[in-house]
């Protein structure tokens, strides 16, 4: 077991100092290299530095002529922890009041001052409030935030929430060895098992947040990344290459299962008319528009995706032709009824749909098979006048009658 006499504590806090400080230059300059700002980066490495001086300060009380700059050192530490609360706001877009990120720092400076020779008071008073500054942070962490992308795992977010979490422990296990009476505690570097736990909890829970911050930064970037390559941009639905693969996904289990399979295709007719009446950037919103009501009109087991310029591709699983058919139907005609709405603007717009649906065979060339099927079914019903629906061949009328028509 570690005794007292085993543990060096002015190394220890040497070690302190060098990490902190080694960390705050190495977040400060990947913060400065990165082209986005605003993600809280810098304020993190700021955090950092902040503690590194607070520690250095904390270094020199030694003799009680000194203790006046256990004021600045105190400041320093809650204003580490200050910013970074600022930090994570930022990251997380969640507003935190400034009085309740720099306010502290102003209580601990007057607790400080005003108990600067009764360490029995002045220890809890000021660790208490450091240990509230650790867990706002964390509480900022966990809080869920509409404005940001749910990121899946959130290792990084543990992590951190992890080391404030202990960085709380330290300070609230500071306050219990003061109020039973083991002031050694307040020495930095007189040997004591105490001072040595409290050490490695401070470093200990410094790397884990801040190996948790870094972390959480790079699960975003890899899951926007991820997004960005199968997620269209303008519309925000999944794009070809995703839509594509969960196709893919949905057509093996329907072979295993025996399940039946819808696909559709579907066209807004005429659609070079709105870009060149009214501007593409009205066209991208009549795309956005349209993606969006689609959406929301499919089920959550259903597939949605921009196949192509104006085209949309929509798959059904275990929905078979007369359940498509009707559901087709119903598009075509809300879309015609409803003109889509963008601002200052109400443009009327028609569908044109294609349909195939089977139960699909376990083997390779099935996926195409079925949207080429859709795609030729599309074709027949902008032949037959536009504003319709094809299912395998036989079109429906825009007032619900069929007519044979080659797919």
């Amino acid at each position: 077991m570690l005794s007292a006499a085993q543990a060096d504590l002015p190394t220890m806090l040497l070690m302190i100092l060098v990490t902190s400080g080694a960390m705050a230059f190495a977040v400060l300059f990947v913060a400065r290299c990165r082209p986005r700002a605003g993600d809280g980066l810098s304020w993190w490495g700021g955090a950092l530095l902040l503690n590194t001086l607070a520690f250095i300060v904390f270094g020199g009380v030694r003799v009680p002529d000194r203790l006046w700059l256990l004021v600045p050192g105190n400041l320093l530490l809650s204003g580490s922890m200050a910013a970074a609360l600022h930090s994570l706001a930022l990251y997380r877009s969640v507003i935190v009041g400034g009085a309740l990120i720099w306010g502290p720092m102003l209580v601990i400076g007057g607790l400080t001052w005003c108990f600067l020779d009764s360490p029995v008071w002045r220890v809890p008073s000021v660790d208490l409030v450091v240990a509230a500054q650790s867990m706002a942070v964390a509480w900022v962490v966990i809080r869920p935030s509409p404005s940001v992308p749910a990121v899946p795992l959130e290792r990084g977010r543990f992590l951190l929430v992890a080391g404030m979490v202990l960085l709380t422990g330290l300070y609230m296990f500071r306050i219990a060895a003061v109020l039973s009476g083991n002031t050694r505690v307040v020495d930095l570097v007189t040997p004591d098992l105490s001072q040595t736990i409290s050490y490695m909890m401070g470093l200990i829970g410094i790397l884990f947040s801040t190996l948790g911050f870094v972390l959480m930064h790079k699960e975003r970037s890899e899951y926007l990344y991820r997004r960005l390559a199968f997620q269209d941009a303008l519309t925000g639905v999944p794009n070809r290459r995703a839509v594509m693969d969960s196709l893919a996904q949905v057509v093996a289990h329907g072979g295993r299962a025996r399940e039946p399979l819808s696909v559709m295709m579907i066209d807004i007719d005429f659609f070079k008319r709105i870009n060149d009446a009214h501007g593409h950037r009205v066209g991208d919103l009549v795309l956005t528009e349209i993606a969006q009501r689609l959406r929301r009109r499919l089920r959550a087991q259903d597939i949605l995706g921009r196949y192509g310029g104006e085209e949309f591709l929509a798959a059904f699983p275990d929905t078979d032709i007369e359940g498509v058919r009707g559901l087709a139907e119903e598009l075509r005609g809300d879309f015609e009824r409803n003109p889509v709405r963008v601002p200052n603007l109400s443009i009327p717009i028609t569908l044109s749909v294609g349909v195939h649906s089977r139960i699909p065979s376990v083997g390779r060339n099935v996926v195409e098979e079925m949207v080429l099927a859709a795609d030729r079914a599309l074709y027949a019903a902008k032949d037959g006048g536009r504003n319709r629906v094809c299912v395998d061949g036989v079109i429906a009328s825009a007032k619900g009658s069929g007519e044979a028509a080659v797919a």
